[in-house]
């Protein structure tokens, strides 16, 4: 305490703070330098042009534009052990970017990189399911409706008759009291009265015509309800490709999220009924499907193949990368290989494709001439030849005439080579 009261009692002193400049006596030997002398001061920026690259540019495996590969342990163990680490050891090879443009070979420095990428890409192919076919049906109807529809001169006219179109009006506006909703015949009720009397493909078209600029009157349930009707129906009584999709893009510009409402198998059925005028839908409904690990129907993918437009093998190749596990959970059919064939490039490409016949055996029988073809189309190379047809062989292949005579004369009728040819034809 005493302590305590004596710092009290002790006079306070305050140093003097001066403001007076003093670069006389502290400045720093940089600061003597004019701006050119500090600047050449600065050593110039190390060179590291003669070092060897550590970081290599590697290509998304989620994003390779690709149809056929599916990698192996062969195929790691033969890049790894490969002196310059490209994938299959093939420094030709050049993995393509769905959305960037790669065109050098990748390089796999270690061999925990590549079996990671591998896992990765491979599960490009997904595990699909068939579609589960939906069944429709329409609710019942109150036979005075039913009367005045058969009464109506036109559909106009009988969805004013009911007051279709007024009652859906009021509902919207909230001008009805929640427990009137279901006792009045709306918009809904008038479709799903119509559409249950279709009986030929004239009627049908008539509807779609009338119904596709009035679809701001329906709610999203119904709208759903519609085009699901809508798309049934079309596979009994066929429209135009036109019709269909001016009411499809109608209710999507409406509801963008409708897509995603739809039943796999009623978008499945209105891919293939607009694929010929809109292309652009077809390929968002089908690509929703693969996303969902369902398989596009045989048909519905059939029709896309053989509407597509080749353009060249890059722009093909990542225009259709998102049917790759269409393509490796069905039966290749001659649309796709001959689509499949021009996008290849490469012949570790080829021996992919092979492979993938390989649950087509006939196919593979059949177009072996058109393999043989597009593999030296890539190589001359008498060694890469001969495994080539070892390869076949050794898929059950029997060569045919036609190639065995292509074969021999490629390799100039030498008597060795015809001995080997025949032998591997006979297996």
């Amino acid at each position: 305490m005493i302590t305590k009261r004596l710092i009290r009692q002790l006079p306070r002193r305050y140093s003097t703070i001066s403001f007076i400049s003093n670069e006389d006596r502290h400045i720093f030997e940089s600061e003597k330098l004019t701006k050119r002398e500090n600047s050449d001061a600065i050593p110039d920026k190390p060179n590291f042009s003669t070092i060897d690259k550590v970081h290599h540019e590697i290509v998304n495996p989620e994003e390779v534009a690709d149809l056929v590969t599916k990698l192996n342990t062969n195929d790691v163990l033969i890049s790894i052990l490969s002196k310059e680490k490209y994938l299959y050891g093939d420094k030709d090879y050049v993995i393509r970017s769905i959305n960037k443009s790669y065109e050098t070979p990748v390089v796999f420095p270690f061999s925990s990189i590549l079996l990671g990428w591998k896992n990765v890409y491979n599960k490009q192919i997904k595990n699909l399911k068939e579609i589960e076919p939906v069944t429709h049906m329409f609710p019942p109807v109150e036979d005075k409706y039913l009367n005045l529809l058969k009464g109506a001169a036109s559909f106009e006219d009988f969805f004013r008759k009911s007051r279709a179109f007024k009652n859906s009006i009021l509902i919207k506006e909230g001008k009805v009291q929640p427990s009137e909703i279901k006792s009045l015949f709306t918009v809904e009720s008038a479709c799903n009265l119509v559409l249950s009397t279709i009986d030929r493909p004239e009627a049908l078209e008539e509807f779609l015509t009338f119904v596709a600029p009035k679809v701001q009157s329906f709610t999203f349930h119904g709208l759903k309800e519609l085009l699901t009707s809508v798309t049934s129906l079309c596979e009994e009584f066929p429209v135009s490709a036109s019709t269909i999709n001016e009411l499809a893009v109608r209710i999507i510009e409406l509801h963008p999220r409708m897509l995603r409402a739809l039943e796999s198998d009623i978008k499945d059925k209105l891919a293939r009924s607009v694929i010929d005028i809109n292309s652009d839908l077809a390929t968002i409904l089908i690509k929703d499907l693969v996303s969902a690990s369902v398989c596009p129907s045989e048909k519905t993918v059939e029709k896309y193949y053989a509407s597509y437009k080749f353009i060249d093998p890059v722009t093909t190749l990542k225009e259709l990368s998102f049917l790759k596990p269409v393509l490796h959970y069905r039966k290749m059919s001659d649309v796709a290989f001959n689509l499949v064939l021009h996008t290849v490039s490469n012949v570790n490409e080829l021996i992919k494709l092979v492979t993938l016949l390989k649950r087509t055996p006939d196919m593979l029988n059949n177009k072996q001439n058109e393999l043989y073809s597009k593999l030296r189309e890539m190589t001359t190379s008498q060694l890469i030849t001969t495994q080539f047809l070892r390869f076949l062989s050794a898929r059950n292949v029997r060569l045919n005439k036609k190639l065995r005579e292509r074969a021999i004369k490629d390799y100039n009728n030498d008597s060795d080579v015809i001995t080997a040819i025949n032998k591997i034809s006979r297996v």
